[in-house]
């Protein structure tokens, strides 16, 4: 092979190389940004949202609800399916008990996505007996998920399933 051939050849190799370790690390980078955010999401989990659904539960039991506080943590399955980390409270109003299973009762969850790096409430409002809506109720960064912000959306979660 001719040197300037040669020349040429490496100068491609070389930049495709570079562009090649440049990706790498962007795809490095991307992949501590969402395990530093599912972390940070799962410290939220704990500290802030878990003791807030708690004291709702405690004061609707006291009321006579039943309250299911459930928590999934992030996993992949056979390799390409994978589910959000989330924390949620399904709720059981009393005199609207149903044989038909949980997914006829009001629930509330925060899901993790990994993927968008925002937490996404979604919510049923329906009751035995009773249409109502269920979806999404807004998508947020960490930085939003006060106590005040759980709070609050705890409050306009019950108002909407209770004044109907």
């Amino acid at each position: 092979m001719k040197e300037a051939l040669r020349s040429d050849l490496d100068s491609v190799l070389n930049l495709w190389e570079e562009r090649q370790q440049a990706e790498l690390a962007r795809l490095e980078e991307i992949q501590q940004e969402k395990t530093h955010f599912i972390r940070e999401f799962s410290r939220l989990r704990r500290e802030v949202i878990r003791p807030c659904l708690e004291e709702f539960a405690r004061v609707l039991t006291e009321r006579g609800h039943n309250c299911r506080i459930e928590e999934e943590d992030y996993y992949v399955h056979g390799g390409s399916t994978s589910r959000d980390v989330k924390i949620g409270m399904n709720i059981f109003i009393r005199g609207k008990e149903s044989a038909r299973g949980h997914s006829n009762y009001p629930f509330i969850a925060f899901l993790a996505s990994k993927q968008e790096r925002t937490v996404r409430i979604q919510a049923s409002t329906r009751l035995p007996g009773r249409a109502g809506t269920i979806g999404s109720r807004g998508h947020h960064p960490l930085d939003e998920l006060t106590r005040e912000f759980i709070e609050a959306e705890m409050i306009s979660f019950l108002r909407e399933v209770l004044e109907k």
